[in-house]
């Protein structure tokens, strides 16, 4: 099997496990809501999850997004393909201009997003939007935005084990 298949190979690889561990937390956060009552948003939710990042399947998105070099060239494409992602994904603070702007159902699959990247990064969920998220956004943990974001947070996320 010749490089450039291999690469394209590992990429939908990447691709593919990223949309299923998406969908997945679509799907625990959706179950969630609707034994709340929220029926029909949970079941947006849920459906949201399928049609997630479809985008990176698109070959500019696909070959520029995962790269393993930093050349100067890839660096400029791949920044392009940021602002490409996140201009035709509803579920990226930058589609709406400002984090008050999102409406509630893509902020409840904007967390599920972060959710299946702290786990692809090995890092913690709450940790990231405290620390990089809340400052890069300048999004006030006093305002509505922030509630409804800590809100699927923690229904999204099992309770941790108490110690004895």
């Amino acid at each position: 099997m010749d490089n450039g298949l291999q690469e394209t190979l590992k990429k939908l690889d990447i691709i593919k496990r990223h949309k299923a561990q998406v969908q997945n937390a679509c799907e625990l956060l959706g179950q969630r809501l609707i034994e709340r009552g929220e029926v029909e948003f949970g079941i947006r939710l849920i459906t949201l999850g399928y049609e997630h990042d479809l985008s990176k399947f698109d070959q500019f998105e696909r070959k520029y997004l995962i790269v393993d070099d930093k050349e100067e060239d890839n660096k400029t494409n791949l920044r392009l393909a940021i602002e490409k992602h996140q201009s035709c994904n509803r579920h990226h603070i930058e589609y709406w201009g400002d984090f008050s702007s999102m409406p509630r159902i893509f902020v409840a699959e904007l967390v599920c997003d972060l959710y299946s990247r702290s786990a692809e990064f090995g890092t913690n969920l709450r940790d990231y939007i405290k620390e990089k998220m809340l400052p890069r956004y300048d999004i006030s943990t006093n305002g509505k935005g922030y509630k409804t974001l800590k809100e699927f947070v923690d229904l999204l996320l099992d309770k941790p084990f108490s110690s004895v």
